[in-house]
């Protein structure tokens, strides 16, 4: 059902049950409640005075604007394409393009505190939610300002499906260093 516009009333005028169903009804019935058909659903103009149902997008895709489409959104993947030997198992490398699909990605920062007298350490940081492989793991380092000479340097990062492991050697003792990390792999 589409949109009516009301018919101009005025002062004294009398409503009848065919103007209320045109002008009341017809319009509640064009609105978004009445056009939803499935969970996840979202109401999208398209003009003015104009709308359309775009449905809900599979798992994993995101909403971005495209004005090419008819509602002026689309669904897409988060990311486009991977490389490697098998469409599932992302330990195989190889040469063949396949779409992503399960790929979860997540960031955060943790201060790690650098005690006196230490030459090496290794900071246990855990994913606010695992995945399903051990991902990749990216970091960097922030210091407090105004320090100079202070260094660290990470040797080596372990990850697994719940947590990754920062392996460092500092420079210096009794200082904090922030982490930055991003995780990319498998949901």
């Amino acid at each position: 059902m589409a949109y009516v516009s009301p018919s101009d009333k005025t002062t004294g005028d009398l409503i009848s049950a065919a103007m209320w169903n045109q002008d009341i009804v017809a319009n509640e019935k064009a609105s978004a409640p009445d056009v939803f058909t499935a969970k996840g659903d979202l109401f999208v103009g398209t003009a003015a005075d104009a709308g359309a149902v775009l449905p809900a997008g599979t798992n994993g895709k995101i909403l971005t604007t495209d004005s090419s489409e008819a509602t002026g959104l689309k669904w897409i993947n988060f990311l486009l394409a991977r490389q490697g030997g098998d469409a599932t198992e992302w330990e195989i490398p190889g040469e063949t393009n396949y779409a992503v699909t399960g790929m979860r990605m997540q960031f955060g920062a943790v201060n790690i505190p650098i005690p006196a007298i230490e030459t090496y350490g290794q900071e246990n940081i855990g994913f606010p939610v695992a995945f399903s492989a051990a991902p990749l793991v990216l970091l960097s380092l922030a210091f407090t300002a105004g320090t100079p000479g202070i260094s660290v340097t990470v040797s080596q990062i372990t990850s697994t499906a719940a947590e990754f492991t920062a392996y460092y050697e500092p420079t210096h003792d009794d200082f904090d260093v922030l982490v930055h990390w991003l995780a990319i792999g498998p949901g």
